[in-house]
């Protein structure tokens, strides 16, 4: 059985991890499709953690048994991203 969602505010403490879902996902989902151009340009800068920076506080996580599983972004009535790692796809973290 999975561990329960907690959505929570996203944390400074969290920035760290949520690096880390956004180059998963881009790994498993955006990296097969994205031309040779936009992939060097991914690989040369850090765009999840300027993203994160830029960004970060206004995030809410998907937190599991402590460890943060997703991320969505969104402000009034639109969703700028939507992230869920790919170790937590399928569990029910993007529904909440």
């Amino acid at each position: 059985m999975t561990a329960p969602l907690r959505i929570r505010p996203a944390l400074p403490a969290d920035s760290h991890a949520l690096v880390a879902i956004l180059h998963d996902t881009f790994e498993s989902t955006w990296r097969p499709q994205v031309t040779p151009a936009a992939l060097a340009a991914y690989q040369q800068g850090n765009r999840p953690a300027a993203y994160v920076a830029e960004r970060g506080h206004l995030f809410h996580v998907a937190e599991r048994a402590g460890a943060v599983v997703g991320l969505v972004d969104w402000q009034d009535d639109f969703v700028n991203a939507l992230h869920v790692h790919s170790a937590n796809a399928r569990t029910g973290a993007a529904r909440r």
